[in-house]
């Protein structure tokens, strides 16, 4: 046989065994190659037995052998130098040879491996996964698993499980078919994304956290990352600020802001001054730190926003404490000196004062003397006024307060000569008095309240040129949070005396200083003793009280002084008063403490046995638990569901529970809704014993329609 046909038959035999030329056969493969090849020559030519074969066609058999394991040897070195494990891997899922560096990783030698079932090499929870894979392609030539990158575990000769990626190809020679996978540790790259990952939990929670707002932008505008702060800032949620670009957020021209953004690309940072866009109400000032560069291989823009309304806002709060503090300073030297000044001028006055009366007796009527007398006396005693307002200011303090009733000491003043003397100076200026029949006491003295509203009374009638009005009023209110003025007023109840004038008005800029001893836009010597104000000031901080003044020039003048209750007056025991007892079991819900413990003792006081708490949700909880008479529920607490919510949920649970509703305002649209689910009674407050107590006898004495029927029912039966 020629050696080309030598080769033919050599190359038709390597396919019939599903190899090719450049593939690696296993020694087996050859004894059948040579077996065929003897069997394919003795058909073609003659009978002749393998071992009697022409010694050229055994020399060329032998050759292909040798350049084949030459062809093996180099491709194992070339899969050996590889930097990952390579498999090749039978159709059955055995595996025919690992590379060195599968080896390396599992530490598994080259006998180990051979033969092995590849999904060994494999953590259990992947196995049956690829051993299904298999099964389907070699039933139904499906390739799920081929030509993708898979992320697994790997499970070492030790038992150690390691991430691993894996890729898997399929290789066709003549008809046989196996598998190439191509294999890399990634156990540091991800060791390396976990502590990225870490670490950019940490950046974000510290961004959320931050003080400062914080955003991400695109080149184009939009919003990529918000932090909470800029969310507050700017007054909604993450998903609605995510929705918008840097141009709906500033409160510019977007022409402005491009070449803002121009100027941060090209010079890599800038810091500017801006307003913040809220969703409702004013823009807010904000001082603005911008930085370009690039993430994750894309252009953006990271801005810090430092809101600088708050600092600004504290910076006038902390003047305005310091002038208040220079005010009350400056108001209690001058109340020292004033005690020291008044006390020796009133020694000097005495006679002054004292003897013109009696020198008056011995002069006949009638003397040229008189007159100077009589002016001299006059004088005396204006200077004694304001010796007597020295000395209230230098009293300040030192007097044992009582209750005291507002309305008794307007009354009082409104029926005293110094009033119808007042009266007499200005008879065009009409006096409006509205008393408040339910006000509470306070703590203080008589005579020193009755000089604040002289002196209030008298300024506002002098205030007034030609016809006009004065109204004095009083009334009880309960101030629910801080309220600004010229003093802040603190939450709690007051009586509140408010004296107001249709006068001249006071300029803004006069204001600080009305209540400064001798301030007086008046003519000195002419009307009083310009120490009022300074007594009226005086007098109210000594009491705890507050004031606030507002004031229109040419349209007058509002004073209100604010003065906390007391309820340690004495009650007037009636017919009426006795019907308040009870003994019934009731729920307070106030989320003010000190309201709570005033309405849970007022109701204990008389008979009535009385638990609290603080919410809405606290409540719902008691009564599931408890059964009471009836609830006294706050209309307005924060922080939780108010009292129109809590009704509704427990009538919600019980239609039948018995409640009233208490408040600090009027009907508000919220009372009418709690009226209209049909609420008992509602108590504004601030609180009285007669007040709370009709409420809740009047409640629990109500019978319902539904009582009524079923009563009229049974008396018919």
């Amino acid at each position: 046989m020629s050696p080309e046909s030598l080769h033919t038959l050599l190359r038709r035999e390597l396919v019939r065994l599903g190899l090719d030329e450049s593939a690696s056969p296993s020694d087996a493969d050859w004894r059948k190659l040579l077996v065929r090849v003897s069997r394919s020559y003795s058909n073609v030519e003659r009978q002749v037995p393998f071992n009697r074969m022409d010694p050229t066609l055994t020399d060329s058999v032998l050759k292909s052998k040798e350049q084949s394991d030459l062809s093996e040897a180099h491709l194992r070195a070339v899969l050996d130098t590889v930097g990952e494990g390579i498999l090749t891997i039978r159709q059955n899922g055995r595996i025919m040879h690992a590379n060195t560096e599968v080896r390396a990783i599992w530490g598994y030698s080259e006998d180990e491996l051979r033969d092995m079932e590849a999904v060994t090499l494999l953590r259990e929870t992947h196995r049956s996964d690829i051993r299904n894979g298999l099964r389907q392609f070699n039933r139904f030539g499906s390739k799920g698993y081929l030509e993708k990158r898979h992320i697994l575990f790997g499970k070492k000769k030790s038992g150690e499980v390691f991430p691993v990626e894996v890729k898997v190809a399929e290789t066709r020679v003549g008809g046989m078919v196996f598998f190439t996978a191509a294999i890399h540790d990634i156990s540091r790259r991800v060791s390396t994304q976990n502590q990225l990952m870490a670490q950019m939990r940490r950046n974000e929670v510290i961004l959320q956290q931050a003080m400062d707002g914080f955003y991400m932008q695109s080149l184009q505008g939009r919003l990529v990352e918000v932090n909470q702060r800029l969310c507050t800032m700017r007054g909604c949620d993450r998903k609605e600020l995510l929705r918008s670009s840097v141009f709906d957020i500033y409160d510019m021209d977007p022409r402005d802001m491009v070449e803002i953004l121009d100027d941060i690309k090209s010079s890599g940072e800038k810091r500017f001054e801006s307003k913040l866009r809220r969703m409702q109400g004013k823009s807010i000032k904000v001082e603005v730190s911008a930085h370009y560069g690039l993430f994750e291989g894309e252009e953006f823009y990271s801005v810090f926003l430092r809101d600088l309304t708050e600092g600004e806002l504290a910076k006038e709060r902390e003047d305005e404490l310091q002038a208040k503090l220079a005010r009350s300073e400056r108001m209690e030297s001058l109340g020292v000196l004033a005690g020291g000044v008044a006390h020796d001028l009133n020694n000097i006055l005495g006679p002054l004062v004292a003897y013109p009366e009696l020198i008056l007796e011995d002069i006949p009527e009638g003397s040229d003397v008189v007159e100077m007398v009589h002016d001299l006396g006059e004088s005396a005693r204006r200077a004694a006024a304001v010796i007597q307002d020295l000395l209230a200011l230098a009293r300040r303090g030192n007097y044992t307060k009582v209750p005291v009733n507002l309305n008794e000491v307007v009354q009082q003043h409104l029926e005293s000569p110094a009033f119808r003397s007042t009266r007499e100076r200005s008879p065009m200026v009409a006096v409006e008095a509205k008393l408040d029949a339910d006000l509470l006491s306070i703590l203080g003295t008589t005579p020193h309240l009755l000089q604040v509203v002289m002196n209030l009374v008298a300024n506002a009638i002098e205030a007034i040129d030609g016809a006009g009005r004065t109204r004095v009023e009083t009334f009880s209110c309960y101030m629910d949070r801080p309220v600004r003025g010229y003093d802040t007023i603190e939450v709690g109840d007051y009586a509140v005396l408010r004296v107001s004038d249709t006068g001249s008005g006071i300029a803004e800029e006069e204001l600080e200083r009305i209540f400064e001893p001798f301030y007086t836009r008046k003519l000195m010597g002419c009307s009083g003793t310009g120490l009022g104000l300074a007594v009226v000031y005086g007098v109210v901080k000594d009491l705890d009280g507050y004031i606030d003044v507002k004031s229109v020039v040419g349209k007058g003048t509002e004073f209100l002084l604010y003065f906390p209750v007391t309820r340690e007056s004495v009650e007037q025991e009636t017919d009426d008063f006795f019907s308040l007892h009870g003994s019934e079991e009731i729920l307070v819900v106030d989320d003010v403490p000190e309201q709570r413990k005033l309405a849970s003792r007022l109701l204990m006081s008389i008979g009535y046995e009385v638990a609290s708490v603080s919410s809405g949700e606290e409540a719902l909880e008691y009564l599931s638990k408890h059964k009471v008479d009836l609830v006294v529920l706050d209309m307005i607490m924060e922080g939780g569901i108010d009292g129109l919510v809590t009704l509704e949920r427990i009538r919600e649970s019980n239609p039948d529970q018995r409640c009233i509703i208490a408040s600090g305002f009027a009907e508000t649209d919220r009372v009418k809704r709690a009226l209209h689910l049909g609420i008992g009674d509602y108590v504004l407050k601030p609180y009285t014993l007669e007040k709370i107590g009709y409420a809740v006898r009047r409640e629990l004495d109500r019978i319902d329609e539904a009582e009524v029927s079923l009563t009229e029912t049974n008396v018919q039966r």
